[in-house]
């Protein structure tokens, strides 16, 4: 996902908010008709600044689907709607 951080005041708070690992949220339901609205984490991040000051950000991402149905001790009901994992 790629955006630019210095387009307005949330977008540089996104970006300086974001750290590697985090769970994020991408809603992306625009004119473009993406019909994105996951979870994922972030997996890399890479900055460009060009010689006309645009900050360009670009995460990499990867599913959260994945990896949310683990079974946690004490709180998950085990075979129900998660999975054994170590």
């Amino acid at each position: 996902m790629t955006f630019f951080a210095n387009r307005d005041t949330n977008s540089i708070n996104e970006m300086l908010d974001r750290d590697l690992s985090e769970r994020v949220t991408v809603v992306a339901d625009n004119t473009a008709d993406l019909s994105i609205d996951r979870d994922f984490f972030i997996e890399g991040v890479n900055h460009q600044i060009t010689a006309d000051r645009l900050h360009k950000v670009t995460y990499l991402l990867s599913d959260a689907v994945q990896f949310s149905d683990f079974w946690v001790l004490n709180t998950s009901a085990l075979g129900t709607s998660t999975r054994l994992a170590y």
